[in-house]
Protein backbone atom coordinates (compact mmCIF):
# COMPACT_ATOMS: atom_id res chain seq x y z
CA UNK A 1 0.00 0.00 0.00
CA UNK A 2 3.00 2.54 0.28
CA UNK A 3 3.54 2.17 -2.92
CA UNK A 4 0.94 2.35 -4.44
CA UNK A 5 0.98 5.90 -1.99
CA UNK A 6 4.05 6.96 -3.94
CA UNK A 7 3.30 6.53 -7.12
CA UNK A 8 0.16 8.83 -6.92
CA UNK A 9 1.71 11.49 -4.84
CA UNK A 10 4.00 12.31 -7.76
CA UNK A 11 2.09 12.63 -10.75
CA UNK A 12 0.58 15.43 -8.47
CA UNK A 13 3.47 17.13 -7.95
CA UNK A 14 4.93 16.47 -11.30
CA UNK A 15 1.36 18.11 -12.80
CA UNK A 16 1.94 21.04 -10.24
CA UNK A 17 5.06 22.04 -11.38
CA UNK A 18 4.63 22.21 -15.20
CA UNK A 19 1.31 24.47 -14.41
CA UNK A 20 3.39 26.99 -12.09
CA UNK A 21 6.72 27.10 -13.96
CA UNK A 22 9.53 28.41 -12.63
CA UNK A 23 9.76 32.01 -11.25
CA UNK A 24 11.71 34.43 -14.26
CA UNK A 25 14.92 35.70 -12.85
CA UNK A 26 14.94 39.66 -11.98
CA UNK A 27 15.19 41.59 -15.24
CA UNK A 28 15.00 38.66 -17.21
CA UNK A 29 12.48 39.32 -20.49
CA UNK A 30 8.97 37.04 -20.06
CA UNK A 31 8.89 33.47 -21.06
CA UNK A 32 7.41 33.17 -24.85
CA UNK A 33 3.94 32.99 -24.45
CA UNK A 34 3.58 35.17 -21.40
CA UNK A 35 0.84 38.21 -21.58
CA UNK A 36 2.20 41.71 -21.03
CA UNK A 37 -0.28 44.38 -19.29
CA UNK A 38 1.90 47.44 -20.45
CA UNK A 39 1.14 48.99 -23.60
CA UNK A 40 1.99 47.91 -26.63
CA UNK A 41 5.24 49.29 -27.92
CA UNK A 42 5.97 50.56 -31.62
CA UNK A 43 2.28 51.71 -32.29
CA UNK A 44 1.06 54.81 -33.08
CA UNK A 45 -2.22 56.64 -31.29
CA UNK A 46 -4.10 59.42 -33.27
CA UNK A 47 -5.60 62.57 -31.24
CA UNK A 48 -7.51 65.62 -32.61
CA UNK A 49 -7.06 69.21 -31.48
CA UNK A 50 -9.92 70.69 -30.90
CA UNK A 51 -11.58 67.07 -29.37
CA UNK A 52 -15.02 68.35 -30.57
CA UNK A 53 -16.05 70.88 -33.02
CA UNK A 54 -18.39 73.74 -32.73
CA UNK A 55 -19.72 76.28 -34.83
CA UNK A 56 -22.80 78.89 -33.94
CA UNK A 57 -24.46 80.15 -37.27
CA UNK A 58 -27.20 81.91 -34.90
CA UNK A 59 -26.96 85.23 -36.13
CA UNK A 60 -25.83 87.11 -39.77
CA UNK A 61 -25.69 85.49 -42.85
CA UNK A 62 -25.65 81.49 -43.59
CA UNK A 63 -22.61 80.63 -44.84
CA UNK A 64 -20.29 77.64 -45.51
CA UNK A 65 -17.83 77.48 -42.18
CA UNK A 66 -13.73 76.55 -42.58
CA UNK A 67 -12.57 74.73 -39.67
CA UNK A 68 -8.96 73.43 -39.15
CA UNK A 69 -8.46 70.33 -36.81
CA UNK A 70 -4.90 69.17 -35.78
CA UNK A 71 -4.15 65.40 -36.17
CA UNK A 72 -1.59 64.16 -34.26
CA UNK A 73 0.38 61.25 -33.65
CA UNK A 74 0.71 60.43 -30.06
CA UNK A 75 1.90 56.59 -29.57
CA UNK A 76 5.49 55.42 -29.91
CA UNK A 77 5.37 54.41 -33.45
CA UNK A 78 3.72 55.59 -37.09
CA UNK A 79 0.27 55.27 -37.89
CA UNK A 80 -1.20 56.05 -41.42
CA UNK A 81 -4.84 57.48 -41.96
CA UNK A 82 -6.91 54.98 -44.41
CA UNK A 83 -10.28 57.16 -44.48
CA UNK A 84 -11.86 60.23 -43.33
CA UNK A 85 -15.80 59.78 -43.19
CA UNK A 86 -18.46 62.29 -42.31
CA UNK A 87 -21.98 61.40 -40.92
CA UNK A 88 -24.14 63.99 -42.61
CA UNK A 89 -23.22 66.08 -46.25
CA UNK A 90 -23.22 68.57 -44.40
CA UNK A 91 -20.01 67.85 -43.83
CA UNK A 92 -17.30 67.65 -45.98
CA UNK A 93 -13.66 66.61 -44.94
CA UNK A 94 -10.42 66.74 -46.77
CA UNK A 95 -8.99 63.24 -47.76
CA UNK A 96 -6.05 62.58 -45.87
CA UNK A 97 -6.02 58.78 -47.19
CA UNK A 98 -2.61 56.69 -46.69
CA UNK A 99 -1.29 59.62 -45.31
CA UNK A 100 1.73 58.53 -42.61
CA UNK A 101 2.47 59.91 -39.17
CA UNK A 102 5.66 59.39 -37.55
CA UNK A 103 5.42 59.82 -33.71
CA UNK A 104 4.78 63.23 -32.76
CA UNK A 105 4.02 64.61 -36.29
CA UNK A 106 0.54 66.75 -37.05
CA UNK A 107 -1.16 67.65 -39.96
CA UNK A 108 -3.86 69.69 -40.24
CA UNK A 109 -7.67 68.04 -41.02
CA UNK A 110 -9.80 70.57 -43.21
CA UNK A 111 -13.86 70.32 -42.76
CA UNK A 112 -16.51 72.59 -44.69
CA UNK A 113 -19.56 72.86 -42.31
CA UNK A 114 -22.63 74.01 -43.30
CA UNK A 115 -24.76 75.18 -40.46
CA UNK A 116 -28.16 74.47 -40.28
CA UNK A 117 -31.18 76.81 -41.65
CA UNK A 118 -32.71 76.30 -38.13
CA UNK A 119 -31.87 75.42 -35.02
CA UNK A 120 -28.83 72.83 -33.95
CA UNK A 121 -27.33 70.13 -36.21
CA UNK A 122 -24.83 67.35 -34.83
CA UNK A 123 -22.76 65.32 -36.87
CA UNK A 124 -19.50 63.17 -36.63
CA UNK A 125 -16.31 62.89 -38.16
CA UNK A 126 -14.69 59.61 -38.05
CA UNK A 127 -10.75 59.41 -39.05
CA UNK A 128 -10.18 55.68 -39.56
CA UNK A 129 -6.28 54.44 -39.10
CA UNK A 130 -4.02 51.12 -38.92
CA UNK A 131 -3.77 52.11 -35.27
CA UNK A 132 -4.29 48.91 -33.10
CA UNK A 133 -5.07 50.90 -29.93
CA UNK A 134 -7.70 53.59 -31.46
CA UNK A 135 -8.21 52.57 -34.90
CA UNK A 136 -10.93 55.04 -34.77
CA UNK A 137 -10.74 58.85 -33.80
CA UNK A 138 -14.10 60.19 -33.30
CA UNK A 139 -14.56 64.18 -33.86
CA UNK A 140 -18.02 65.46 -32.35
CA UNK A 141 -19.50 68.47 -34.75
CA UNK A 142 -21.92 70.86 -33.12
CA UNK A 143 -23.64 73.33 -35.19
CA UNK A 144 -26.11 76.15 -34.34
CA UNK A 145 -28.51 77.79 -36.81
CA UNK A 146 -30.56 80.41 -36.16
CA UNK A 147 -33.36 79.75 -33.40
CA UNK A 148 -36.35 80.92 -34.81
CA UNK A 149 -36.55 82.17 -38.69
CA UNK A 150 -38.21 80.96 -42.21
CA UNK A 151 -34.32 79.37 -43.23
CA UNK A 152 -36.11 79.03 -46.96
CA UNK A 153 -38.19 81.34 -49.53
CA UNK A 154 -39.41 80.28 -52.62
CA UNK A 155 -41.76 81.56 -54.70
CA UNK A 156 -43.89 81.25 -57.82
CA UNK A 157 -43.68 82.94 -60.42
CA UNK A 158 -40.25 84.45 -59.09
CA UNK A 159 -41.30 87.28 -61.31
CA UNK A 160 -43.88 88.87 -62.82
CA UNK A 161 -45.68 90.71 -65.65
CA UNK A 162 -49.53 92.13 -65.82
CA UNK A 163 -50.29 92.97 -69.17
CA UNK A 164 -54.48 94.12 -70.40
CA UNK A 165 -55.54 95.91 -73.00
CA UNK A 166 -57.85 97.91 -71.11
CA UNK A 167 -56.40 101.53 -69.72
CA UNK A 168 -56.85 101.78 -65.99
CA UNK A 169 -57.94 97.60 -65.70
CA UNK A 170 -57.17 96.06 -62.56
CA UNK A 171 -56.18 92.49 -62.93
CA UNK A 172 -55.20 90.17 -60.54
CA UNK A 173 -52.40 87.38 -60.49
CA UNK A 174 -51.68 84.61 -57.92
CA UNK A 175 -48.42 84.87 -56.12
CA UNK A 176 -47.54 80.99 -54.00
CA UNK A 177 -44.47 82.17 -51.08
CA UNK A 178 -43.75 78.88 -49.64
CA UNK A 179 -41.31 78.74 -46.55
CA UNK A 180 -39.73 76.46 -44.18
CA UNK A 181 -41.09 77.65 -40.21
CA UNK A 182 -41.25 76.28 -37.01
CA UNK A 183 -44.37 74.15 -36.69
CA UNK A 184 -46.43 76.28 -34.08
CA UNK A 185 -44.79 79.56 -34.30
CA UNK A 186 -47.10 83.07 -35.56
CA UNK A 187 -46.87 82.99 -39.39
CA UNK A 188 -43.12 84.49 -40.39
CA UNK A 189 -44.86 86.12 -43.78
CA UNK A 190 -46.92 89.16 -42.06
CA UNK A 191 -47.73 91.06 -45.28
CA UNK A 192 -46.45 93.22 -48.41
CA UNK A 193 -45.53 96.04 -49.77
CA UNK A 194 -45.76 97.26 -53.06
CA UNK A 195 -43.20 100.71 -54.48
CA UNK A 196 -46.01 101.39 -56.73
CA UNK A 197 -49.47 102.88 -56.98
CA UNK A 198 -50.28 100.55 -59.94
CA UNK A 199 -49.38 97.53 -57.75
CA UNK A 200 -51.05 95.87 -54.44
CA UNK A 201 -50.60 92.84 -52.98
CA UNK A 202 -52.98 90.85 -50.04
CA UNK A 203 -52.44 87.76 -48.30
CA UNK A 204 -55.71 85.63 -49.03
CA UNK A 205 -56.49 83.50 -45.91
CA UNK A 206 -53.90 80.97 -43.19
CA UNK A 207 -51.33 79.90 -44.64
CA UNK A 208 -51.34 75.56 -45.57
CA UNK A 209 -49.03 73.88 -43.07
CA UNK A 210 -47.56 70.35 -43.91
CA UNK A 211 -45.40 68.92 -41.07
CA UNK A 212 -41.54 67.72 -42.39
CA UNK A 213 -40.36 64.48 -40.49
CA UNK A 214 -37.00 66.74 -39.03
CA UNK A 215 -39.28 68.55 -37.09
CA UNK A 216 -39.97 71.78 -39.20
CA UNK A 217 -42.76 72.52 -41.22
CA UNK A 218 -43.53 73.69 -44.89
CA UNK A 219 -46.20 76.63 -45.18
CA UNK A 220 -47.59 77.70 -48.11
CA UNK A 221 -49.01 81.54 -48.51
CA UNK A 222 -51.77 82.29 -50.91
CA UNK A 223 -50.73 85.85 -52.52
CA UNK A 224 -52.69 88.05 -54.56
CA UNK A 225 -51.34 90.43 -56.96
CA UNK A 226 -53.48 93.52 -58.41
CA UNK A 227 -51.48 95.59 -61.06
CA UNK A 228 -54.00 98.40 -62.80
CA UNK A 229 -52.78 99.01 -66.35
CA UNK A 230 -51.48 102.84 -67.57
CA UNK A 231 -52.95 104.18 -69.77
CA UNK A 232 -50.43 103.94 -72.75
CA UNK A 233 -48.39 101.12 -73.71
CA UNK A 234 -45.37 103.57 -73.49
CA UNK A 235 -45.99 103.51 -69.69
CA UNK A 236 -44.26 100.37 -68.44
CA UNK A 237 -44.78 100.31 -64.47
CA UNK A 238 -41.47 98.50 -62.88
CA UNK A 239 -42.73 97.84 -59.56
CA UNK A 240 -41.67 95.61 -56.56
CA UNK A 241 -43.64 93.93 -53.69
CA UNK A 242 -41.71 93.43 -50.61
CA UNK A 243 -42.04 90.66 -47.96
CA UNK A 244 -43.14 92.51 -44.32
CA UNK A 245 -42.01 89.85 -42.34
CA UNK A 246 -41.97 88.42 -38.38
CA UNK A 247 -38.05 88.02 -38.49
CA UNK A 248 -35.62 90.47 -40.32
CA UNK A 249 -34.05 87.79 -43.20
CA UNK A 250 -34.44 84.22 -44.33
CA UNK A 251 -31.93 81.85 -46.31
CA UNK A 252 -32.85 81.41 -49.92
CA UNK A 253 -34.45 84.58 -50.86
CA UNK A 254 -32.50 87.22 -48.77
CA UNK A 255 -33.92 89.88 -51.47
CA UNK A 256 -37.22 89.38 -50.03
CA UNK A 257 -38.72 91.13 -52.74
CA UNK A 258 -40.71 90.43 -55.93
CA UNK A 259 -40.63 92.46 -59.18
CA UNK A 260 -43.86 93.32 -61.03
CA UNK A 261 -43.73 94.54 -64.11
CA UNK A 262 -47.44 96.17 -65.32
CA UNK A 263 -48.17 97.35 -68.91
CA UNK A 264 -50.56 98.10 -71.67
CA UNK A 265 -50.94 95.23 -74.20
CA UNK A 266 -53.42 96.33 -76.83
CA UNK A 267 -55.76 93.62 -77.76
CA UNK A 268 -54.27 93.85 -81.56
CA UNK A 269 -51.04 94.20 -81.74
CA UNK A 270 -48.66 93.95 -85.09
CA UNK A 271 -45.84 91.82 -85.14
CA UNK A 272 -43.36 92.73 -85.67
CA UNK A 273 -44.62 96.37 -84.92
CA UNK A 274 -41.75 97.99 -87.39
CA UNK A 275 -40.45 97.20 -90.68
CA UNK A 276 -37.06 97.93 -91.93
CA UNK A 277 -36.34 98.04 -95.46
CA UNK A 278 -32.82 98.35 -96.75
CA UNK A 279 -32.31 99.22 -100.85
CA UNK A 280 -29.68 99.95 -102.74
CA UNK A 281 -28.51 99.67 -105.83
CA UNK A 282 -28.48 95.96 -106.72
CA UNK A 283 -32.02 95.96 -105.12
CA UNK A 284 -34.75 94.19 -106.65
CA UNK A 285 -37.91 95.61 -106.54
CA UNK A 286 -41.02 94.92 -105.80
CA UNK A 287 -39.89 94.44 -102.17
CA UNK A 288 -42.41 91.98 -100.37
CA UNK A 289 -42.77 91.43 -96.32
CA UNK A 290 -45.55 90.30 -94.51
CA UNK A 291 -46.76 91.25 -90.86
CA UNK A 292 -49.25 89.05 -88.86
CA UNK A 293 -51.67 91.09 -86.95
CA UNK A 294 -52.24 89.11 -83.60
CA UNK A 295 -55.24 89.30 -81.25
CA UNK A 296 -55.85 88.65 -77.47
CA UNK A 297 -56.54 85.26 -76.63
CA UNK A 298 -59.87 85.94 -75.61
CA UNK A 299 -61.88 83.89 -78.84
CA UNK A 300 -63.60 87.13 -79.79
CA UNK A 301 -64.44 87.11 -83.36
CA UNK A 302 -62.60 90.56 -85.26
CA UNK A 303 -61.60 92.13 -87.91
CA UNK A 304 -58.94 94.14 -89.37
CA UNK A 305 -58.72 96.52 -92.12
CA UNK A 306 -55.89 99.40 -93.73
CA UNK A 307 -56.99 102.98 -94.59
CA UNK A 308 -55.44 102.71 -98.29
CA UNK A 309 -56.00 106.46 -98.51
CA UNK A 310 -53.02 107.28 -95.84
CA UNK A 311 -50.70 105.11 -97.78
CA UNK A 312 -47.67 106.28 -100.28
CA UNK A 313 -47.68 105.61 -103.30
CA UNK A 314 -44.95 103.20 -103.51
CA UNK A 315 -46.63 101.02 -100.75
CA UNK A 316 -49.36 98.24 -100.60
CA UNK A 317 -51.11 96.66 -97.93
CA UNK A 318 -53.37 94.09 -98.25
CA UNK A 319 -55.60 91.75 -96.00
CA UNK A 320 -55.17 88.25 -96.11
CA UNK A 321 -56.94 85.62 -93.79
CA UNK A 322 -54.80 83.72 -91.62
CA UNK A 323 -54.60 79.68 -90.78
CA UNK A 324 -54.78 80.43 -87.17
CA UNK A 325 -57.88 81.92 -85.36
CA UNK A 326 -57.69 85.29 -84.14
CA UNK A 327 -54.56 86.48 -86.28
CA UNK A 328 -54.68 87.98 -90.11
CA UNK A 329 -51.96 88.53 -91.99
CA UNK A 330 -50.75 91.53 -93.68
CA UNK A 331 -48.88 91.63 -97.12
CA UNK A 332 -46.89 94.37 -97.93
CA UNK A 333 -45.06 95.24 -101.27
CA UNK A 334 -42.33 98.43 -101.86
CA UNK A 335 -42.44 99.59 -105.18
CA UNK A 336 -39.03 101.18 -107.27
CA UNK A 337 -40.46 104.47 -106.49
CA UNK A 338 -39.72 104.09 -102.74
CA UNK A 339 -35.79 104.83 -103.86
CA UNK A 340 -36.76 108.15 -105.59
CA UNK A 341 -38.57 109.26 -102.25
CA UNK A 342 -36.14 109.00 -99.93
CA UNK A 343 -35.04 112.58 -98.91
CA UNK A 344 -31.39 113.50 -98.41
CA UNK A 345 -30.24 111.49 -95.63
CA UNK A 346 -31.17 108.69 -97.61
CA UNK A 347 -34.28 107.31 -95.50
CA UNK A 348 -38.07 107.97 -95.06
CA UNK A 349 -40.21 106.29 -92.60
CA UNK A 350 -44.71 106.02 -92.68
CA UNK A 351 -46.70 104.68 -90.41
CA UNK A 352 -49.44 102.50 -91.61
CA UNK A 353 -52.62 102.89 -90.07
CA UNK A 354 -54.87 99.88 -89.24
CA UNK A 355 -58.20 99.39 -87.50
CA UNK A 356 -60.09 96.08 -85.65
CA UNK A 357 -63.43 95.95 -85.42
CA UNK A 358 -62.37 93.88 -81.84
CA UNK A 359 -64.38 95.45 -78.74
CA UNK A 360 -60.76 96.29 -76.79
CA UNK A 361 -59.22 97.20 -80.21
CA UNK A 362 -57.30 100.51 -79.86
CA UNK A 363 -55.82 101.85 -83.10
CA UNK A 364 -53.05 99.85 -83.93
CA UNK A 365 -50.26 101.49 -86.68
CA UNK A 366 -47.12 100.02 -88.18
CA UNK A 367 -44.17 101.45 -88.78
CA UNK A 368 -42.17 101.10 -92.08
CA UNK A 369 -38.89 102.46 -92.70
CA UNK A 370 -36.84 102.76 -95.96
CA UNK A 371 -32.68 103.80 -96.03
CA UNK A 372 -30.65 103.44 -98.60
CA UNK A 373 -27.24 101.55 -97.75
CA UNK A 374 -24.36 101.23 -100.26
Amino acid sequence: MRGLNVVIVVPVLWLFSCVRGPEPESGAEPMSGAVSEAAPIGRGELTAEPGEVVVDASSGPRSTREVQVRLTNAGAGPLTIEQVDTSCSCTIAESLEMRTLEPAESVMLSLQLRPPVYGSKETLVVVRTDSETRPELVIPVQMEGPADTAPYVRTTPSRMTIAGAVPGEEIERRLDVWTTETPGTEPWLTGLASSSDHVSATIVGEPLESAFSSGLAQRRYDVRVTGRIPASDEEIVEATVRFETRTPSAAGHPEQVIPVQVRLRPAVRAVPDRLFIAVGGDTEFPIRRSVMLVGAADEVAWEAAVDRDALPQWLEVDVADSDEPGRVRLKLTVAEAAADALGDDGRLEVQVPLECTHPDCRQVSLGVRVARVE
